[in-house]
Parts: C-alpha cells; structure tokens; sequence
C-alpha cells in the first residue's frame, strides 16, 4: 500500500472510526485502500499532465533553468496532491 492508502486509513481511523471496523470485519479493508492508492496516484498523474499543460508558458526550460524548472514542477506536484487530497482521500 502506497502513501494514499496510508492517509486515506488514517482519515478513517480519525474521523471514521465505525467505517474502518467495518471494512476490517468484512476483510475488504486492504483492497478498499490498495484501489484507493491505484485511483489517487493515476488522478495525480492526470493532474500533474493537465496542470502543466494549462501553465506551459510558465515553465521554463529544464537545460537552461534547472533550479527554477524544478521549484515550479514541485508547486505543480504539490497542487496535484492538494486536489486529490482533497477530493479523494479526505471523503468518505
């Protein structure tokens, strides 16, 4: 299980409590958070693709700007993880 499925049983865990025990007694829990990972990591690829297309005219040239090219992709990942966070992992 990837970093999605982990904050995704955390959630649950906190906020959850009787969803967990739930899924824990039916013995779906694992595949409920493996698909959970698979689903949220391709949504942030998707997002990360979109959301340099729609900034293309920011990012620099990786050759010639390396440092900056890499803050600005780091924001971009980090805005990626923030929507899928957002819509996915922080849902029931």
């Amino acid at each position: 299980m990837g970093l999605y499925g982990r904050r995704k049983r955390e959630f649950l865990k906190e906020w959850y409590p009787e969803v967990l025990e739930e899924f824990e007694k039916d013995g779906t829990l694992e595949k409920y958070l493996e698909d959970t990972d698979r689903q949220a990591e391709e949504m942030r690829e998707r997002l990360i693709e979109r959301i340099t297309e729609r900034d293309k005219h920011e990012i620099p040239d990786k050759e010639l700007e390396p440092l900056k090219w890499a803050g600005i992709m780091q924001g971009i990942a980090m805005e990626a993880d923030s929507i899928v966070m957002r819509e996915l992992i922080l849902t029931l």
